[in-house]
């Protein structure tokens, strides 16, 4: 049979081309010849002389859904007919009907196009309901999967359309045909419970989730019950399937009974291989994966304990612990795989340093520091620093103090020998922490006071320039930097700089980040007379917010600004939207309004979100709210995926005077964000328009609707950011809000510094202290703050703020009796390492503003300055200290001459007042 479309004896492929063509845009054609359709069956139709004819059948069989019709169509001899019924079959596969609107129909084709529409067009369309028949009628994955691309990718704006447009229901059902997706079954439910529905709506889970795995299935179900306040049978549902997530949501409710009844559960079904041929490192892996499951468990097993006050099954269960992660077997286990894999050590030793975060955390910081000695001794090295035991954290960090300049160099020498060995691949090292525990004991030294043997040292340990060395020469220069030495930091810099394959990475260490490049070539075309030095101190003395010598803010600045900006610009295409926002912050920091905002507009055009907010935040500051609304509204439509943009643009419109509209959007906020972070960055958002109320609701939520910090660090950074909210929180919710970031920290989500883990134990317990005083509980204030010195005895930043603010309040004898308490300790460290000028000089300060040990504090605060005449600060202290004890016209002079090296220092001219006022 011949196509009747073409003359005989022409291939039949060009006409099946053209039918697919017209097909998909043909459906009024067939409505439009309904009426006059013959009673013939519809197969003979498609056979017909007329192309209308064909077409009607066509529609008729794709509308009516008879597959028996369809199936014999595709036997038919005729290729056209073969063709149509091809073309029917994949439609109903696709889930398109003929009155599936063409919007829907392009993007279930799927056909590749710029212009198919998104979800964002049918929700606007309102076409969402079709959509749904369409999701559960569709076979196709690849229409399945572009749906779920684009709700994942933009969901808080489509939500936010969704509620726009009255359509809530419909993407509520819309989220149920996407509920194989464990975050959208559980923000489907966690709206649906905002929006009113019924209890058991929202926890039944819609049939889509039936393709998730049952595990994860189960989490979802506990995730749903949680974070609808049904927190027994969220915990009574984990308990059958997953003792670990039953344990873990018993330490967010705080029910330390049943966390240890969890704990315990959970620990039992952790086997320990039998750890034989640990020379293997699968053996090895194996054995040290089971461990430390095995540690995670008894730690929180410990922590119920400890929060229930059941002290010798507590002490039980650290012998327990530390056995475990202590033992031969577990050591033979990390030795073998470090030798094996060149790996270091601390990544190796994680359960190690979980177990010690348990331990700081239920005040048994002195068995932190025993299990952290021989697998972690950096980290246990912090933790005698900050309780101010520095003899003993250089002897863990293997230097002798008695000697400490010869053994300092002996253990640079240790460190170059290990880099011998790593060069050798045939050798192994016995322990290959040697240049991160000189690089630590240098940096203890030059805080002692001893900064000849800590640069000797250093040189040593820094004297390759390839490979790894060069990753090691940076972290020496870092860490000179932090000691506050730039003059050696540059000499140790200067072979990387003078490199000419260098890579940015010393001048951006010297700097601070990858700006530190770009300024460094801008100097070598701007000053080219500049020795390799100068302009690397100009490079430090810049990241500090200090301009050079000789350099005019507006006229030097304008050429530096000028210059980066052409090399931005003619990037050939590469533009660096990041490093053009860094270079803004980096003029904002000098003042200069202008090219910041040159630079954060360029950032912006290149779509850099954070550039466009703070060019918003900036016309806020500066009181052009209708300026502000406008480009918030257009930040929300660039950049879909970042709700907090609604914060700002609720907060100008409604200074704007569109105060419903305003509210309309905040009222929205709360069913936009997808997960946590998109939670914790709209209660930032919050706190920049100092709105309290509303960033401590969405930091809480971060916290309540992930409760197993499944949400990694955004549960650690929630609770920090609530610490520091408010400068006037009661001391018992400071106190309350530390001890939840204990909790919150004992996860697989670490902090990684163990000095940080102390301050908190620190800060949990001086608050608890405060607040017994506010309850004149003075008794158990003392023994609070005794618990508090016990983790950082030398408190200084304590003393200078809330000690002195408790002594302005009146309560003299409680702030006396603490300061001695701190002094006496600083002191004793004093007396052993007289040295330690910034010591020295905090312990003066701290004892001046306390007004006692006066005499003790001139010794102290002269020894620094003689140490270090250069430095204002120091000599500020001396001069607070002089005009303590009346020797008030010293003090003026000495301030005056502060002045002359700073004259733009806003507390020296306080400090002068004061002084000169006698106050």
């Amino acid at each position: 049979m011949i196509l009747r479309l073409l003359p005989p004896k022409r291939s039949w492929l060009p006409a099946a081309v053209l039918i697919l063509c017209w097909m998909p845009v043909t459906p009024a054609l067939a409505q439009s010849t309904r009426g006059s359709e013959p009673a013939e069956p519809l197969q003979q139709q498609l056979s017909s002389d007329e192309y209308s004819d064909r077409q009607t059948a066509m529609h008729r069989m794709w509308e009516e859904g008879n597959e028996a019709a369809v199936q014999a169509a595709e036997q038919s001899d005729d290729p056209e007919v073969r063709l149509r019924a091809r073309w029917i079959q994949e439609q109903w596969k696709l889930g398109i009907r003929q009155q599936t609107p063409e919007s829907l129909a392009s993007l279930l084709r799927g056909n590749g196009s710029d212009n198919s529409p998104s979800l964002a067009d049918l929700i606007s369309a309102k076409q969402l309901s079709r959509l749904n028949v369409a999701l559960r009628e569709s076979q196709s994955k690849a229409f399945q999967q572009r749906v779920q691309i684009d709700l994942l990718k933009n969901f808080p704006a489509l939500s936010y359309q969704a509620l726009q447009h009255g359509l809530s229901e419909a993407f509520i059902e819309l989220l149920g045909e996407m509920s194989q997706m464990p975050i959208v079954a559980l923000r489907r439910s966690q709206m649906m419970f905002q929006m009113g529905y019924s209890r058991d709506e929202c926890l039944a889970l819609p049939s889509t989730a039936d393709a998730m795995q049952p595990a994860t299935r189960l989490k979802v179900e506990v995730f749903i019950h949680w974070t609808m306040g049904m927190h027994a049978e969220a915990i009574q549902i984990a308990a059958k399937e997953n003792p670990e997530l039953a344990a873990r949501l018993q330490l967010a409710a705080m029910n330390w009974d049943g966390l240890v009844k969890s704990a315990r559960v959970w620990s039992d079904t952790i086997e320990l291989p039998v750890p034989t041929d640990l020379d293997n490192s699968q053996n090895a892996a194996t054995y040290l994966l089971q461990c430390r499951k095995k540690s995670a468990a008894l730690s929180l097993e410990v922590v119920g304990l400890h929060r229930s006050q059941q002290v010798e099954q507590c002490d039980a269960a650290v012998n327990q612990l530390i056995q475990l992660v202590s033992s031969a077997e577990f050591n033979r286990a990390v030795d073998t795989l470090q030798q094996e894999s060149r790996r270091y050590r601390s990544d190796l030793t994680t359960a190690v340093f979980e177990a010690a975060e348990i331990l700081i955390a239920v005040d048994r910081s002195d068995r932190a520091i025993e299990i952290l000695s021989h697998q972690l001794p950096l980290q246990a090295a912090e933790l005698l620093v900050n309780q101010t035991q520095y003899e003993r954290a250089l002897k863990v960090l293997g230097v002798d103090p008695s000697r400490l300049e010869p053994s300092l160099l002996e253990l640079a020498d240790e460190a170059r020998q290990q880099s011998d060995y790593e060069r050798d691949d045939d050798l192994r090292t016995p322990d290959t922490q040697a240049f991160e525990r000189c690089l630590a004991a240098s940096s203890l030294a030059y805080q002692l006071g001893y900064a000849p043997a800590a640069r000797q040292a250093l040189r040593r340990v820094a004297p390759l320039t390839r490979n790894q060395g060069i990753q090691q020469r940076l972290e020496v220069i870092e860490t000179v930097l932090q000691r506050n030495d730039p003059r050696f930091a540059i000499e140790l810099a200067e072979p990387l700089l003078m490199m000419p394959s260098s890579d940015g990475r010393a001048t951006a260490t010297l700097f601070g980040t990858s700006v530190g490049n770009e300024l460094w070539h801008a100097l070598g075309q701007l000053e080219p007379t500049w020795t390799v030095p100068q302009r690397a101190r100009v490079l430090i003395d810049l990241s500090h917010g200090k301009l050079p010598a000789g350099w005019n803010r507006s006229i030097d600045l304008n050429r530096l600004a000028t210059w980066l900006y052409d090399q931005l610009d003619s990037d050939d295409g590469q533009f660096n939207a990041v490093l053009c926002r860094e270079i803004a912050q980096f003029f904002q920091t000098y003042a200069r309004d202008d090219w910041s905002t040159t630079f954060f507009e360029l950032a912006a055009q290149h779509n850099d979100y954070d550039a466009a907010i703070a060019l918003a935040w900036r016309l806020f500051q500066q009181g052009n709210v209708r300026a502000a609304a406008d480009l918030y509204q257009n930040v929300w439509e660039r950049f879909p995926n970042h709700p907090e943009t609604l914060v700002g643009l609720s907060k100008s419109r409604q200074l704007v005077g569109w105060e419903d509209e305003a509210q309309q959007i905040a009222k929205r906020l709360d069913m936009l964000a997808l997960d946590a972070g998109q939670y914790f960055d709209i209660a930032i958002a919050y706190s920049q328009f100092d709105d309290v109320a509303n960033a401590k609701r969405f930091a809480n939520k971060v916290i309540r609707d992930t409760p197993e910090n499944s949400a990694g660090s955004y549960h650690y950074r929630a609770i920090r950011f609530l610490l520091g909210l408010e400068d006037n929180q009661p001391p018992q919710e400071i106190a309350n809000l530390n001890l939840r970031l204990l909790d919150r920290t004992l996860s697989n989500t670490m902090l990684r510094d163990m000095g940080s883990y102390e301050g908190i134990v620190f800060d949990h317990y001086q608050a608890a202290a405060r607040q017994a005083i506010l309850n004149q509980d003075i008794d158990k204030a003392n023994q609070l703050m005794d618990q508090a010195l016990r983790a950082s005895p030398a408190n200084i930043d304590f003393a200078e703020q809330q000690l002195l603010q408790l002594r302005e309040q009146g309560h003299i004898q409680f702030a006396d009796k603490t300061l001695d308490k701190i002094f006496t300790r600083a002191d004793a460290h004093l007396t052993q390492f007289p040295q330690n000028a910034n010591m020295a000089n905090n312990i003066a300060w701290v004892a001046a503003i306390h007004n006692r040990h006066l005499d003790r504090a001139l010794e102290l605060s002269m020894s620094a300055v003689s140490e270090f005449p250069e430095s204002y600060s120091y000599r500020d202290t001396l001069a607070e200290v002089l005009f303590r004890m009346g020797e008030v016209e010293q003090a003026i002079q000495i301030e005056e001459n502060c002045l002359i090296d700073v004259p733009d220092d806003y507390h020296l001219h306080e400090q002068l007042k004061r002084f000169r006022g006698g106050n």
